[in-house]
């Protein structure tokens, strides 16, 4: 057996060692020629239109070669910004810059991303360096110039509440920066703080989520904004918060929705409590810091009516119910409460009237039975004002003596010959309600009718039927028995004529 030595073992290990480099030469050369392939073909996708295969065929030799091949990177970046997909072609290119500062083309790719995307502050940054032309130069500086004067006028109009002229600028500058998540959210909030909340979110739905910059302040502000005028006002708050590190306005909207917030869960409070007087003061503070969120004031006026209720203020709590109304009219609980309150102040009809819209929008048994009283209570009053004693002026328990006083008043006011030189139409209203006021004292001054009469009187209150009103017959008033009270009177001139 060969005895080993020094030398023989050093050899042994060099063999080793030039073996192995060997392996990794062969594997580096094959993962090249892969490399190559593949950007080739990529290559090839490219020049035919085929941006999205194009891009798989660069993302797959990325992913073999290492995140950090700058001809690669530049490849794909090319591809991204055919494709449309500018904010990938934008990262790619700035990671390959990084690498390969050295880059015209790359360079310039750059730039045009950074001016569709409204990244002006990179943009400027990648302007210093060297390996762009004079006139490239003077182009792009011109660009993200007049970018930025736009973007200063535009924040300067949406402070001044002049929303048209801003929707002008911004439209403008968004041919140009049609990717920009900045310019995008400053055109929802334009539209957002004029009160377009269908178009601001259809506007943030536009939004790239997967853009790490697509939620700037802006974005947040927009968030405050649509929330608010929702009446998500917890939300509204946080959004407005985020929004006032960078945006003094958004510190005005988080000062004022706060307040409303807080005085609102206060005064809540202090209905709980039974304080009504200080929370309706509370919620009226609330009211004017809020005038323009319509979902708020729908709400303040439904509790601050509450509290009027419990403190006997009626009128107050119909003013609020009715503007409540005016707000929402789907809301079937606001009818009845308004139908209660009209029931409270003794308006029948437009409490009838409210019932029936409450019972339309939600049908109750509950709201059915109200219906039922106050139909109910509404013919009772009929009743009364068509009742002899009403025609006469006198309460159910007069007696006698007071009844021919108040018959001999109504008489003299009434009588025809009082009236011979007034128009005919006048002269047969007078003369039936001469009938009226004769035929109430016929029937009243006679005790047995009375009694008959007062009997009828009170089974036709708590009858059902409107069929069962009395005929003058029952009573036995005739017009013959008309005529002689008004000749007696006539021939009397009232005196003595009982």
């Amino acid at each position: 057996m060969p005895v080993q030595t020094e030398e023989t073992k050093i050899t042994a290990k060099e063999a080793k060692k030039k073996k192995k480099e060997l392996k990794k030469k062969e594997k580096e050369t094959s993962l090249r020629i892969i490399l190559d392939n593949l950007r080739y073909e990529g290559n090839n996708q490219f020049d035919e239109g085929n941006f999205k295969k194009a891009i798989s065929l660069y993302t797959t030799a990325i992913g073999k070669s290492g995140p950090n091949n700058p001809i690669l990177l530049d490849c794909r970046a090319a591809a991204f910004l055919e494709d449309g997909q500018y904010r990938l072609a934008f990262n790619d290119t700035m990671k390959s810059l990084d690498l390969e500062k050295s880059n015209s083309k790359a360079t310039l790719r750059f730039l045009k991303c950074a001016v569709i995307l409204g990244k002006i502050v990179d943009g400027k940054e990648k302007l210093k360096l060297p390996d762009i032309t004079k006139k490239s130069r003077q182009e792009f500086e011109e660009k993200f110039k007049r970018i930025e004067t736009y973007h200063k006028e535009i924040l300067k109009l949406i402070n001044k509440e002049k929303y048209e002229k801003a929707e002008g600028l911004i439209e403008k500058v968004r041919k140009v920066c049609f990717k920009s998540a900045e310019f995008l959210m400053l055109f929802a909030v334009n539209h957002a703080l004029q009160g377009d909340l269908v178009r601001a979110e259809s506007l943030l739905e536009e939004l790239d989520t997967k853009d790490s910059n697509a939620k700037c302040s802006w974005y947040y502000f927009l968030i405050g904004i649509i929330n608010y005028h929702k009446n998500e006002l917890v939300r509204s708050i946080t959004g407005f918060s985020e929004a006032k590190k960078e945006i003094p306005k958004a510190e005005r909207w988080h000062e004022k929705v706060s307040l409303m917030h807080s005085n609102f869960q206060h005064a809540v409070k202090l209905i709980k409590s039974k304080t009504y007087n200080e929370a309706i003061a509370m919620l009226s503070g609330a009211l004017k810091v809020g005038s323009d969120n319509r979902p708020f004031k729908l709400k303040v006026y439904k509790e601050r009516s509450a509290a009027y209720l419990k403190i006997k203020e009626h009128n107050l709590a119909l003013k609020d119910l009715t503007v409540a109304l005016s707000i929402e009219d789907k809301d079937s609980k606001l009818w009845l409460m308004r139908g209660d309150t009209y029931r409270e102040l003794g308006d029948l009809h437009k409490c009838l009237e409210d019932y029936r819209e409450a019972e339309e929008l939600t049908p109750s048994l509950k709201v059915h039975m109200k219906i039922k009283e106050v139909e109910r209570e509404l013919k009772q009053q009929e009743l009364h004002k068509n009742s002899y004693y009403n025609i006469l002026g006198v309460p159910t328990n007069v007696d006698q003596q007071t009844l021919k006083q108040e018959f001999y008043k109504k008489a003299k006011m009434f009588h025809p010959d009082k009236h011979t030189d007034a128009p005919e139409k006048e002269k047969k209203q007078m003369e039936n309600k001469m009938k009226d006021i004769t035929r109430a004292y016929a029937v009243l001054s006679d005790e047995q009718k009375r009694q008959d009469y007062d009997y009828k009187l009170a089974c036709m209150e708590d009858s059902e039927d409107e069929d069962e009103y009395e005929s003058d017959d029952d009573f036995g008033f005739s017009p013959e028995e008309f005529f002689y009270f008004v000749r007696m009177f006539h021939m009397t001139g009232g005196v003595g004529f009982w």
